[in-house]
């Protein structure tokens, strides 16, 4: 048996095993969630995020007035745009710092309507 050849084949296979695992550390995986807005509510009204995790917010408009999702208080934008009514919108975002953010929809009269939430960073 070739010892050499053999040592070379294992090297060989933990370096293409590192190389398809990534290597190297890039922070918790994104998350994915899903928000419904109608007049003038969002469901669920809380959503939690680790911080420094990349997350995504898709927003479905259930309502027949235009809506948004916007997180206030974020050192960057967040803020899914106008969504039409039965249309969807989505925003990806990333918090570093943990705690409670406002969520709103800001189009004029909704957020005083009762269309806010709770946007958790732990």
């Amino acid at each position: 048996m070739n010892w050499r050849v053999l040592g070379l084949a294992a090297l060989a296979v933990l370096a293409l095993a590192l190389v398809g695992c990534g290597g190297g550390d890039t922070g918790p995986a994104g998350v994915t969630l899903t928000v419904d807005g109608t007049e003038f509510s969002f469901d669920p009204e809380q959503v939690t995020v680790e911080s420094g995790q990349a997350a995504t917010v898709n927003f479905t408009n259930s309502g027949s007035l235009e809506h948004n999702w916007v997180v206030v208080g974020a050192d960057d934008p967040i803020n899914t745009g106008l969504v039409g009514a039965g249309s969807e919108g989505s925003v990806t975002f990333t918090i570093d710092e943990p705690g409670e953010y406002t969520i709103v929809c800001d189009v004029p009269g909704h957020r005083e309507a009762g269309m806010e939430g709770t946007l958790i960073v732990e």
